[in-house]
């Protein structure tokens, strides 16, 4: 580890009106790696209405450390977050501020489970969008993407459509495919199916790979990349697979862990067809940061600590 260029403690202690946490922080506060610490601190106050962030401790001995260092990581033993210039970004610093007050979740769900842990419902009750809903505070609403529907985006508006027994939410376990009930045998014209891969695992991630694309391509209009429609939700943005002999993804990766994939078949196909084949695998992570173990603290990283600590003690006293 790198002898520490910056310190930020922080405690917290609760009381029956909030929650207080408070933080010190040494050095620059321009520099990119305190800045984004401070950030995601800033961000947690936010958006909970019970959080109060105040700067200075007074209780060292509940302190944990933020320590500029060669990897971004969160090392429990000793409470210390690690942070680097080369691996920091808003959500990770999110991620690990949320593990130093004990919540380990992904960026989107930090301050949602903060607010649960210490009792603080947020402006909204709680309320919180799932599928990559966005909460509209000013009316405690929750603005859902397409092919979402509910309070929360929680279900699948269009399921009554739905004219395959395939379709619909399927737990994603660590690996299996997608495929309409027929195939191989011949697809229903003018189909509509959605598959919900969703994993329990907020940290999984969830690969797609195309096995087989039996799709109508006769007779394209210009411009048009397939008679038959197949598209992918929630893997970095809308993706549309073309059947036309165009380049098709070889794998696509979800950006958390659900992906929605939509088939629309042509009613006026000429020729009959399987419909795709898609395969998935899960992508598991125990965490989205690095973890250090005891056995990885070098007592000579926590000697050059013991300056700065020092002085840190003797401000606050």
């Amino acid at each position: 580890m790198r002898t520490a260029a910056m310190l930020l403690t922080s405690l917290f202690a609760i009381t029956a009106a909030k929650t207080e946490l408070f933080y010190y922080a040494d050095g620059d506060t321009d520099n990119a790696v305190t800045k984004c610490a401070l950030d995601a601190i800033t961000r947690l106050e936010e958006a909970t209405t019970c959080l109060s962030f105040t700067e200075s401790p007074t209780e060292p001995e509940l302190a944990f450390v933020i320590v500029h260092s060669s990897e971004c990581a969160w090392q429990p033993s000793n409470k210390s977050v690690h942070l680097s210039a080369h691996c920091i970004s808003a959500n990770l610093c999110t991620e690990l501020i949320g593990k130093a007050v004990g919540v380990d979740r992904p960026a989107h769900d930090v301050a949602h489970f903060v607010g649960e842990k210490f009792n603080c419902t947020g402006p909204c009750n709680g309320l919180r969008c799932e599928h990559g809903g966005l909460l509209s505070v000013s009316e405690c609403r929750c603005s859902c993407p397409y092919a979402f529907g509910g309070e929360r985006c929680e279900t699948l508006k269009r399921h009554g459509h739905y004219n395959d027994a395939s379709c619909g939410v399927i737990e994603a376990q660590d690996a299996g495919s997608l495929a309409l009930s027929t195939y191989p045998g011949d697809q229903q014209k003018g189909t509509f199916c959605q598959w919900l891969l969703k994993s329990n695992d907020p940290w999984a991630k969830i690969e797609l790979s195309f096995d087989g694309l039996d799709m109508d391509n006769h007779d394209l209009p210009p411009g048009q990349i397939c008679n038959d429609v197949l598209t992918v939700y929630g893997a970095g943005g809308v993706k549309t697979i073309p059947c036309d002999g165009s380049p098709v993804p070889a794998k696509l990766t979800s950006a958390s862990n659900w992906v929605l994939v939509e088939l629309r078949t042509s009613p006026w196909a000429m020729e009959a067809h399987a419909g795709p084949a898609i395969r998935y695998n899960l992508i598991t992570r125990p965490t989205g940061a690095l973890a250090f173990s005891d056995g990885m603290t070098a007592s000579a990283f926590f000697g050059s600590l013991l300056p700065a600590i020092t002085v840190i003690l003797a401000r606050c006293f």
